[in-house]
C-alpha cells in the first residue's frame, strides 16, 4: 500500500516535471520572439546544441530542486508526526501517572479497609450465632485480605514515586518512641529465628520534625529486612543517636552476605542491576529509600570482619513557626494550645496591625487569619502580606464565622481564590489536617537518585 510521503514525493516531482515543461515552451516562444523569424515548433527543437544543452541543464535544475523539496518536505512531515505520535504518548502517560495512584489509594485501598471493617462486624455478630468453623473460616477471610492491604499500599506509594507526587507531611514526634514500638512489632518474626535485638538507646525524647507515618513505615520495613537477613541466634543492635542537627539509626549485627539481599542492596546503593528484580521487596526498599531521600538524608555501611552496620540519618530539621491572628483572645489561646500540642512553634495576635509588624519581622512558615477584625480586617491583611512579600509565598489558611467572599479574596491576594478556608466554630481535627497538608512538602527525590547507575 502506498503511504502518504511516497505520494507526497511524487507529487513533488510530477509538479517538477511540469514545471519544465512550463519553462521548455516559455523558452521557446522567447527565443522565437527574440529571432524575429522561424516558427514556434520550429523553436521547441532547436538546431543550436548550446540552446539545447542551457534547456536541459534548466530542467535539470528544476527536476533537481523538485526532488530535494520532495525529500525535506518528508522529512518534515515524518517529523511532525512523530512528534504528535510522541506528544500524544506523552499525554497517556501523564494521564496514567496522575490516575494509577489515585485509583489504588482511593479506590483498591479504600475498599480493602472498608471490607476489612465490616468483616470484623460480622464476626463480632456471628461469634454466638454461627458454628466455630464458619468463625474461624471468616478470620481466615479477613486474614487474607488484611495480607493484601500493605502490598496494596506499598503499590500506591511506589506509583507516586514514580509520577513524582509523593509528598513529605511532616509533623513533630518522638523518635526514640517510635524506634521502640518498631522493635516490638519486628520481634515477632525475630523470635522465631531465634534472634534478639537490643534496643541500646536512650530513653530521653529526640524530636525529630519529618513525615512520623513515612519513618515509622521505613523504619519497620529495614527492621524487617536486617532479621530477615540476619544468622539464626545472633543479635541485632539498634540505636537512635541525636547527632545534633541529624538524627541516626543504626541497626548492627550478622547480617550476612547482604550483597546479595534484593532489599538491602536497594535500600543501600540504588544500583541499577536490580530493577529488574520482581517482588513486593522491590517495591518496599524503593519506598524506604526514597523516604531517607525524600528527608534529604544519607544511607551508608559500616562493615569490620564479623559484623555489618547499616545507618541512616533523617535530619531533625525545626518546627515550623505559625502566626494565629484573631481578635477573639480565647480563640487564639485555644489554636496556640493545640498547635503547640502538635510541636509548632506558635505567636498569637488580636490586632491585624500587631500581627503584620510581627510577620514582617519573623517570616513564618504559616498564618491563620480570621476575616472579621477591627482596624485592620482579614482581607486587608492578606493583601498587605501579598504586596510585600517580595516572591517569598507565605501559606495562609482563613477562619471566620462568616461567610467567606472568594471575589474579594481574589482581588487581595493576587488572584488567589482557593486559599484554605475553615469555619467557626473550628473543628480542630479539621485545622490540624489542613495546617499539616499546607506545610507538606513535595521535595521527591527523582528516580536517578532512587536507583544510581
Amino acid at each position: 500500500m502506498e503511504t502518504k510521503e511516497h505520494k507526497c514525493f511524487k507529487g513533488n516531482l510530477a509538479v517538477g516535471a511540469l514545471s519544465s515543461g512550463i519553462y521548455w515552451i516559455c523558452s521557446s516562444a522567447h527565443d522565437m520572439l527574440m529571432d524575429g523569424s522561424g516558427t514556434f515548433f520550429g523553436h521547441l527543437l532547436p538546431s543550436s546544441s548550446i540552446i539545447i544543452w542551457e534547456r536541459f541543464l534548466a530542467v535539470f535544475v528544476i527536476f533537481f530542486s523538485s526532488g530535494i523539496a520532495a525529500l525535506y518536505s518528508n522529512r518534515k512531515q515524518k517529523e511532525y508526526n512523530e512528534q504528535c505520535l510522541h506528544d500524544e504518548n506523552h499525554l497517556y502517560k501523564d494521564v496514567l501517572r496522575e490516575t494509577i495512584p489515585e485509583v489504588l489509594k482511593n479506590d483498591v485501598r479504600r475498599k480493602a479497609l472498608k471490607i476489612r471493617k465490616d468483616m470484623d462486624r460480622v464476626i463480632a455478630d456471628c461469634n454466638s450465632t454461627v458454628s466455630p468453623q464458619t468463625v474461624k473460616t471468616v478470620s481466615q477471610i479477613k486474614g487474607e485480605l488484611h495480607s493484601l492491604v500493605e502490598p496494596v499500599t506499598n503499590l500506591a506509594s511506589f506509583s507516586e514515586i514514580v509520577a513524582e507526587q509523593a509528598q513529605v507531611s511532616r509533623q513533630a514526634f518522638d523518635a526514640v518512641e517510635i524506634l521502640k514500638s518498631v522493635v516490638t512489632i519486628s520481634k515477632k518474626n525475630s523470635d522465631k529465628r531465634d534472634i534478639s535485638i537490643d534496643t541500646s538507646t536512650t530513653d530521653d525524647e529526640i524530636v525529630l520534625y519529618a513525615d512520623k507515618n513515612k519513618i515509622t513505615r521505613m523504619l519497620y520495613t529495614v527492621m524487617d529486612a536486617c532479621v530477615r537477613s540476619s544468622k539464626e541466634g545472633s543479635l541485632l543492635n539498634v540505636t537512635c543517636v541525636d547527632a545534633d542537627t541529624d538524627v541516626i539509626f543504626s541497626i548492627s549485627g550478622m547480617l550476612g552476605n547482604w550483597q546479595k539481599n534484593e532489599f538491602l542492596k536497594t535500600f543501600v546503593e540504588g544500583n541499577a542491576y536490580v530493577r529488574h528484580g520482581t517482588g513486593n521487596g522491590l517495591v518496599r526498599s524503593v519506598i524506604a529509600r526514597s523516604t531517607v531521600l525524600s528527608h534529604k538524608g544519607r544511607i551508608w555501611l559500616n562493615r569490620n570482619e564479623k559484623t555489618t552496620s547499616l545507618n541512616f540519618s533523617i535530619p531533625k530539621d525545626s518546627a515550623p513557626k505559625i502566626l494565629v491572628i484573631d481578635d477573639d483572645i480565647n480563640t487564639v489561646l485555644m489554636l496556640k494550645e493545640v498547635l503547640e500540642r502538635d510541636k509548632y512553634i506558635v505567636a498569637g495576635k488580636t490586632s491585624g496591625i500587631d500581627a503584620l509588624s510581627y510577620a514582617r519581622n519573623t517570616k513564618p512558615d504559616l498564618i491563620i487569619v480570621d476575616l472579621m477584625m477591627p482596624e485592620l480586617d482579614g482581607y486587608e491583611f492578606i493583601e498587605k502580606i501579598e504586596k510585600e512579600q517580595n516572591g517569598e509565598h507565605i501559606p495562609i489558611i482563613v477562619i471566620s464565622g462568616f461567610h467567606l467572599d472568594r471575589n474579594i479574596l481574589m482581588e487581595v491576594s493576587d488572584n488567589k481564590s482557593s486559599l484554605p478556608y475553615i469555619k467557626k466554630p473550628i473543628d480542630i481535627h479539621e485545622l490540624r489536617q489542613v495546617v499539616r497538608e499546607v506545610l507538606s512538602e513535595e521535595r521527591q527525590p527523582q528516580l536517578n537518585e532512587l536507583f544510581m547507575d
